[in-house]
């Protein structure tokens, strides 16, 4: 992450999508499909594959608010 930030929010979601593509799995370079959960939906990931997929923490991710659910 910069240590500036972006103004616009197509900058920021530019920002974030580097992020994330240079932390997955070779495989998962090219996802078809990306779930974002929230607090209280924790429980979507028992029903995905185990295999290929990523897992961030919110507060992991640049401009992304620390989540304050459980």
């Amino acid at each position: 992450m910069s240590s500036t930030a972006p103004e616009s929010v197509f900058a920021r979601a530019t920002e974030v999508t580097k992020h994330l593509r240079s932390s997955l799995p070779s495989e998962l370079h090219r996802p078809h499909v990306a779930i974002v959960c929230g607090s209280g939906l924790g429980g979507l990931q028992h029903t995905i594959s185990p295999s290929p997929r990523a897992e961030f923490a919110y507060e992991s991710l640049p401009y992304f608010p620390v989540s304050t659910g459980e």
